[in-house]
């Protein structure tokens, strides 16, 4: 029998003298002494042969191995953790005691150099950080060097250059897999071999001059890329300067403070007195905000509209739908602006004042926007705001078709003058320009004081911008109906129709004339006591009729031994009494078909707005409908001429939408 089975035979007690001296070999192991294993091994050999084997049971023998083996194990493996947890010099992490201040960056005008690069700012995009006072290139070198560092010597500059060159090569190969291989290895051999190999002195000249070039090489695509979007988008980079003569009168690129109070010599506010204050700062507010509007607009108009059209792929179709009367609105506010300023210019000592002190804006208010001056505005705003949501989605279908509209639009929006909006962001702010009037004039009259003449004008101005809100308002809501009326006609069964007057009311006769939807609503007609369906109910101009959805397609509907398509000519509407307030009745009183139709709608609250919207179209129903319907008399050659023209503008708005 050889050692290893007498080691196995071995009594519990010479287990134990087994384990101990097991455990003193963990001990001279893990203190690090020159005893090795094989020492070891004899030793416990030596020790297990001077006891004397006893036979045990099989499971004995077991047993034993099994704990030995175990409790030697983990001693080795309680070793090797140890050593796994004494850190490697190339993965160990120091803390850094000195945080990073981040960049207060904010846009800076063009002219001179940049301060890292040492290239001419000339017309690119730059930005400028108040702690560092550091002027630079925005698209290349803002990320180059970190805030309130002091000037470094050549070799911190040769590392810092590396250092972000192989940060920089290592983001790069993340978002984009046309990296080369090369590239790769330096951004993965920086960031432990750099800092390791600097603490051991070790020379890493030959890793900055290659990674010097590498950062040379992306400035040079940088510039070559800023190069190539001037070349080929000089709308991206348009500066206050460029964007007219009109524009630098206006003060459109001027720096201004943000209150009067800011820019006012020391000590007036108190001269005037809080009420005339407050006056001078509601005055100054609408100034700024005018001017803010009128920079949209002629970004809109110069960077967006023009540059679309001449280097993005758009159609000048489609820019118009874009940006709808986008020239009249900015000659308007032009010369509203226009004239504000001159007041400006008017107050004593303005060329040492940044907010002079305006005596009245009321009369230049009540020319804009009372009327007869008003209804340019009206039309202005009522197109443009109708037309808001085609025009977002022009927008969205063109940057979809023409990639090259996506990247124009992200460049533009890097330039200071949009503060990051884009096409939907600019549309929307002039759409809600209007409704700030109110909010700017209110002020206004409130602090006028006991000037009657100025509160009259104010009062004036105020409520010709009330009446424009309603026009356009109405404008809106026309053109949203319209809308709806195209998508119920794209929804209603080619193959449905109803009978009216002895002729099938088909689908295209929605479209027929100048019909137009004013209302619409869902009821439940009653046919019987326990015959209901419920239907969506259309009143156009001169007709109501019935629509039963079915699987999200329309179809007309014809009730029992009755008409489907029901005449506005002497229509009577009446509520019914009971029917928990919820009924109402169409009574036809026309001696050709007499009808009544009981309708009932699904809450109390709904029952008067139901009754007075068909109402109000039953009232501007024209009465010649009926005859012109039966064909008495025949339409004319300009009228088929006219009917003929809108048919042909309704099916391009449908191919349109379609």
């Amino acid at each position: 029998m050889g050692k290893g089975w007498a080691f196995q035979a071995t009594s519990p007690s010479k287990n134990k003298k087994k384990i101990t001296l097991s455990h003193k070999s963990q001990r001279i192991i893990s203190g690090g002494n020159a005893a090795s294993d094989s020492e070891s091994d004899d030793a416990s050999a030596a020790t297990v042969g001077a006891a004397q084997p006893t036979r045990l049971s099989t499971a004995q023998d077991h047993l034993g191995l099994h704990r030995l083996t175990f409790l030697e194990q983990a001693a080795f493996d309680h070793h090797a953790e140890k050593r796994r947890k004494r850190g490697s010099l190339f993965f160990r992490k120091k803390k850094d005691k000195s945080r990073k201040t981040a960049h207060a960056w904010s846009a800076a005008c063009s002219g001179g150099d940049c301060d890292w690069c040492g290239r001419a700012l000339a017309d690119k995009p730059a930005l400028y950080c108040d702690n560092c006072t550091k002027t630079v290139h925005q698209n290349v070198c803002k990320d180059y060097f970190d805030c309130n560092k002091p000037k470094p010597s050549k070799t911190s500059v040769a590392k810092s250059l590396s250092a972000n060159s192989g940060k920089s090569s290592k983001r790069s190969s993340v978002s984009s897999q046309s990296q080369s291989t090369n590239s790769k290895k330096q951004s993965g051999c920086y960031s432990p071999w750099r800092r390791v190999a600097t603490k051991l002195g070790v020379h890493t000249s030959h890793i900055y001059n290659d990674d010097k070039d590498g950062s040379d090489h992306k400035h040079d695509q940088s510039n070559a890329s800023d190069d190539a979007g001037v070349s080929e988008w000089p709308e991206v980079y348009l500066t206050p300067e460029q964007l007219g003569d009109e524009a630098i009168r206006l003060g459109l690129g001027a720096c201004e403070p943000d209150t009067w109070a800011a820019g006012a010599p020391k000590g007036l506010a108190k001269q005037l007195g809080d009420r005339e204050t407050k006056r001078q700062e509601h005055i100054y507010e609408l100034i700024l905000t005018e001017k803010h509007h009128c920079l949209t607009i002629r970004l809109m108009q110069k960077m967006f509209a023009e540059g679309m059209v001449r280097g993005a792929g758009v159609s000048a179709a489609q820019a118009a739908r874009m940006f709808p009367r986008v020239d009249e609105l900015w000659a308007l506010h032009a010369a509203l602006l226009g004239r504000l300023r001159a007041r400006q210019r008017l107050a004593p000592h303005v060329a040492t004042r940044l907010a002079p002190h305006v005596a009245t804006v009321a009369d230049i208010l009540a020319d804009t926007f009372a009327p007869p001056a008003h209804h340019k505005l009206k039309a202005a705003y009522g197109e443009f705001c109708s037309r808001h949501r085609d025009a977002v989605e022009v927008f969205k279908e063109c940057c979809t078709r023409e990639p090259r509209l996506s990247r124009f639009i992200r460049k533009c929006q890097q330039n200071p003058l949009l503060r990051k909006k884009g096409v939907p962001e600019c549309v929307l702010f002039v759409a809600q320009r209007l409704t700030k009037y109110p909010l700017l004039l209110e002020p206004l009259l409130k602090t006028a004081g006991d000037d009657i003449a100025e509160r009259e004008l104010l009062q004036k101005a105020l409520c010709g911008v009330k009446e424009i809100l309603v026009d356009v308002d109405n404008q809106v809501a026309a053109k949203e109906r319209e809308d709806r009326k195209l998508e119920i006609y794209h929804r209603i069964d080619a193959k449905s129709f109803a009978n009216f007057r002895g002729r099938k009311f088909k689908k295209s006769d929605i479209l027929q004339g100048n019909r137009s939807l004013k209302f619409e609503g869902v009821a439940t007609l009653m046919q019987g006591r326990s015959k209901m369906q419920t239907l969506l109910v259309i009143v156009l101009t001169d007709v109501l009729f019935f629509l039963h959805d079915n699987n999200n397609k329309y179809t007309f509907f014809t009730p029992d031994n009755k008409t489907g398509v029901v005449s506005l000519v002497k229509l009577l509407v009446r509520e019914k009494a009971g029917a928990e307030g919820r009924g109402l009745y169409l009574i036809c009183s026309g001696p050709t078909e007499p009808e009544m139709f009981e309708l009932r709608v699904h809450r109390p609250k709904d029952i008067q707005t139901w009754i007075q919207a068909i109402r109000a179209v039953v009232q501007s129903c024209p009465e010649e409908v009926e005859e012109s319907e039966v064909g008495a008399t025949a339409p004319s050659a300009e009228e088929r001429q006219r009917q003929l023209d809108a048919r042909h503008e309704n099916i391009r708005l449908i191919t349109e939408i379609s």
